[in-house]
C-alpha cells in the first residue's frame, strides 16, 4: 500500500471514529421549571434546569424575558449548580430576588434590560439572597468534608 493510500485510510478512520463519538453524545436537555410573571406583567423570570447526560451536575439558569416571549438560551443572567432550595420571587416591579441555601455560582448579572421592553428603559434588578449569613457554598464545595 502506498503512502497516499495509508494517509487516506488514517483520515477516514479518524472521521469514522469522531462520528461514532459524536453520535453517542446527547445534547443537553433544558427543561423549564417555572415562569414567574412580574407584578406589572411586562416581563417574566424563567427558571430552567439542564441535564447534561454526563458526569456533570445539573445546572440551573435564570432568564428574564418579555412576557410571553421565548428565552434566548445564551442570554441567561444566573447559572448555578449544587443549588439547595433555589427559588426566585418578584419583590416588586423590576426587582427579582433569588433565594438559595447554598450554591456554586458560575455566572450572575444583577440587571436586565431589553430593546423590546420600553426601549431599554425598563430595567430589572436581580438580587441574591443566600439563606446562610456565613456561607453560600456547601461544605463539599469548600472542601470542609
Amino acid at each position: 500500500m502506498n503512502l497516499f493510500a495509508k494517509i487516506c485510510l488514517l483520515f477516514l478512520g479518524g472521521v469514522l471514529g469522531l462520528t461514532v463519538i459524536l453520535a453517542g453524545c446527547k445534547k443537553t436537555e433544558m427543561a423549564e421549571v417555572v415562569r414567574l410573571v412580574s407584578p406589572d406583567e411586562k416581563v417574566e423570570a424563567v427558571l430552567l434546569v439542564a441535564n447534561p447526560h454526563a458526569t456533570e451536575p445539573f445546572y440551573h439558569y435564570i432568564y428574564i424575558t418579555p412576557s410571553g416571549a421565548k428565552i434566548k438560551e445564551d442570554k441567561y443572567l444566573f447559572k448555578v449548580d449544587h443549588a439547595g432550595n433555589l427559588r426566585a420571587e418578584w419583590r416588586e416591579n423590576k426587582v427579582l430576588e433569588i433565594f438559595f441555601d447554598e450554591a456554586r455560582i458560575y455566572h450572575f448579572r444583577n440587571y436586565w434590560q431589553s430593546k423590546d421592553v420600553n426601549n431599554y428603559r425598563y430595567v430589572v434588578e436581580l438580587r441574591l439572597v443566600p439563606g446562610n449569613p456565613n456561607f453560600s457554598l456547601s461544605e463539599r464545595d469548600r472542601w470542609v468534608k
